[in-house]
């Protein structure tokens, strides 16, 4: 599959992505094997009574939260992209996930209506947001910018 059949594939609508950014594998189930989908990620998937909370308490440590589903192919290509980034800004920020099947209040209530969906909050405010496919080094320059 070529590098739009990929694009169109996982409905990558996103002018800024680029597949270069993930290293683009040669079949379906090559790309799958580099992405390790049956892996677990350290960042925690949390529930809307936690999402509440850490809007309330969130002290001033800046966290970002991935909106996204389980039948979402797109959604674990961003899980792995977060991941990267949870394991180099884990010090200074909180990284979570949110399951928008198990917490529809929290997606209804944030107006979510594209996935992924990346929201920024810092002191329990939103500080930026975006949704769809986002390379690694857009989303770090937000990070970077907020702290």
């Amino acid at each position: 599959m070529n590098k739009s059949g990929w694009d169109s594939f996982y409905g990558c609508s996103n002018p800024d992505f680029k597949f270069e950014n993930i290293d683009l594998c040669v079949n379906y189930q090559t790309k799958h094997d580099f992405l390790n989908l049956n892996e677990s990620f350290t960042y925690p998937t949390i529930n809307e009574v936690d999402f509440n909370e850490l809007l309330k308490d969130s002290e001033g440590r800046p966290f970002l939260v991935v909106f996204t589903a389980d039948w979402l192919g797109e959604g674990t290509i961003m899980d792995s992209i977060i991941e990267g980034l949870s394991n180099e800004y884990q010090d200074r920020m909180g990284f979570y996930r949110i399951d928008i099947e198990e917490c529809k209040n929290v997606s209804h209530q944030m107006g979510i209506r594209r996935l992924p969906a990346i929201y920024l909050f810092q002191n329990g405010e939103i500080f930026d947001h975006f949704s769809g496919m986002v390379p690694a080094r857009t989303i770090e320059q937000h990070i970077t910018s907020m702290l």
